[in-house]
């Protein structure tokens, strides 16, 4: 689905006074990150290294790992479709309504996929395929698993490689990562961003973490040179400032607890519970498609139209909580959409 993920704005003519489509830290990437991305501008005249080993090193280090454990990747995309590949003709559960590109991956490497919702969920759950994929914290709904059933299901179904998207990990103190976990299974994948924290998603960056047997079959299937100098040299500079860098979410969270008490406020808006500073709301007046157009045109804000996701109904669309004026002026416009 190369064209349907939020952030569309490539394809918005109007300029915008607010994007709530994009749940990447809202303030940006930070400004001595850009500035040391800049100074590397000399080396696009070399290869990078073919498989990204100075941020992989780095990683390993950082998480208390080996370099066997890890791979570093084009972002989680390119994660979740070396996996797929790496698994073709295979079958996958996904829990859904989630990001698409699990399923996209899966289709076009010949991967059959049953959908669980995930309110269907049981702390006991035979999975009967070989590939399980779970965004945790989920988007685009914020929905978060406890690693005790992780804990569980992982251990239930040896036969099954789960496959634990954690880009948003950072987005909720209430997250438990399945990194804790990785020592006892062998049967564990986990996909981490560095995109999403650090609001890079133009350089594409993410890693892919697991049993080294796991990681030693998955390399078979990736590219040389996928990740870019810039992107490179970007990770290179989080992990080494990674405290300084870090964003506080706590501020961001209770931002995001206001602009969902006002919405559902506002008649004809009902928002669902969510652990994250993104969130899902049903729209009773039309579908989202519909308010997603009047938005751009009356009030140049961009949201998402969640339609595309399995699951999810016409008229729900997905917030990314921004600061608070950008907040009153999407306030103000969901108030108009239904005057």
């Amino acid at each position: 689905m190369i064209y349907g993920h939020g952030d569309d704005i490539y394809a918005i003519e109007e300029k915008l006074k607010a994007n709530f489509s994009t749940n990447v830290w809202m303030e940006g990437p930070n400004e001595k990150l850009v500035e040391a991305v800049a100074q590397m501008a000399g080396s696009i005249a070399n290869y990078p290294e073919p498989n990204g080993e100075p941020l992989r090193e780095m990683l390993a280090m950082h998480h208390g790992l080996t370099t066997a454990d890890l791979m570093v990747n084009n972002g989680t995309t390119e994660s979740i479709y070396l996996i797929c590949q790496c698994f073709q003709n295979t079958e996958a559960t996904i829990l859904v309504p989630t990001f698409s590109e699990y399923e996209d991956a899966a289709m076009i490497n010949h991967i059959s996929c049953r959908f669980m919702p995930w309110k269907e969920m049981k702390s006991e759950f035979s999975f009967p395929t070989q590939l399980v994929f779970i965004c945790n914290p989920n988007n685009p709904s914020g929905s978060l698993l406890p690693l005790s059933a992780l804990d569980r299901w992982i251990s239930q179904n040896p036969q099954t490689i789960f496959v634990i998207d954690e880009a948003y990990y950072a987005f909720t103190p209430k997250a438990q990562s399945a990194l804790e976990l990785l020592s006892q299974y062998s049967n564990l994948i986990i996909l981490r961003s560095l995109t999403k924290l650090f609001a890079i998603p133009g350089l594409r960056l993410g890693y892919i973490i697991g049993h080294p047997d796991l990681i030693n079959r998955l390399q078979r299937y990736k590219i040389p040179w996928s990740v870019n100098t810039f992107a490179l040299q970007a990770g290179i500079y989080i992990i080494r400032h990674i405290g300084m860098l870090t964003p506080v979410m706590d501020q961001l969270l209770t931002e995001t607890q206001w602009l969902r008490t006002q919405i559902d406020q506002l008649p004809g808006y009902r928002c669902q519970p969510s652990h994250t500073t993104f969130f899902l709301v049903s729209t009773q007046r039309g579908n989202a498609a519909d308010l997603k157009a009047y938005l751009i045109k009356h009030h140049q804000i961009l949201i998402r139209n969640a339609d595309n996701f399995r699951g999810l109904e016409a008229n729900v669309f997905r917030l990314a909580t921004q600061n608070r004026s950008k907040n009153q002026l999407l306030i103000n416009g969901l108030a108009q959409w239904n005057s």
